[in-house]
């Protein structure tokens, strides 16, 4: 297989995205998600690739116009035991945070997000907090869309996601029931076997 990586650029297209990959080819997705999952799909046939998991393995970077790298996700409200009135969203909704728009089905509203970040996490952090601070929502934009939590997803960026999805419910609960931040970190950096931060 080719060790060689890969670069597409991702930009907004109207009501869509479009990423395009040197040499290889252009998609057009409503759903940044799946940017990376088709272009992989079009780099796997022109390598000859057969396997989903050898497609995986490719390594592709997403970068905006500016060649700033970014990720496509989707984080939905999840309010659980305190759903708020529709109005409550209505500020996000007409002034979504940079990078994001406003997304509606009949069970949760959220965003689709394509955002600029060093990691996967940080750029959802990124938007969590900014939706917290401008909007006052506080932690219930805590889902990505995972409904079988205990199955895992093979690609880094599945995977990865998963991975938020799971802290950021952890971090809603925790508030439900009194733990705080300081709290969850500590639990983290114990079972982890890491290092205490410095005091």
């Amino acid at each position: 297989m080719s060790e060689q990586a890969y670069t597409a650029t991702v930009s907004e297209a109207g009501d869509a995205w479009v990423a395009t990959l040197p040499e290889v080819g252009e998609v057009r997705v409503d759903d940044p998600r799946y940017a990376d999952f088709r272009l992989r799909e079009l780099l796997g046939e022109q390598l000859g690739l057969r396997g989903h998991e050898q497609r995986e393995d490719l390594e592709l970077r997403l970068v905006d116009p500016e060649g700033r790298q970014v990720f496509g996700f989707l984080l939905l409200f999840n309010s659980y035991d305190t759903e708020r009135p529709p109005e409550a969203y209505q500020e996000v909704r007409d002034d979504p945070p940079a990078g994001c728009r406003w997304y509606d089905s009949h069970y949760h509203a959220g965003l689709y997000c394509l955002r600029r970040g060093p990691t996967r996490l940080e750029a959802i952090a990124s938007v969590v907090a900014e939706v917290r601070e401008r909007y006052g929502l506080g932690t219930e934009l805590n889902d990505l869309g995972f409904e079988r939590l205990w199955e895992w997803y093979g690609s880094a960026e599945q995977g990865g996601d998963m991975v938020a999805h799971l802290l950021l419910m952890a971090v809603h609960r925790a508030e439900l029931v009194g733990l705080s931040p300081e709290e969850l970190v500590a639990f983290v950096t114990r079972v982890s076997g890491a290092s205490a931060p410095e005091r």
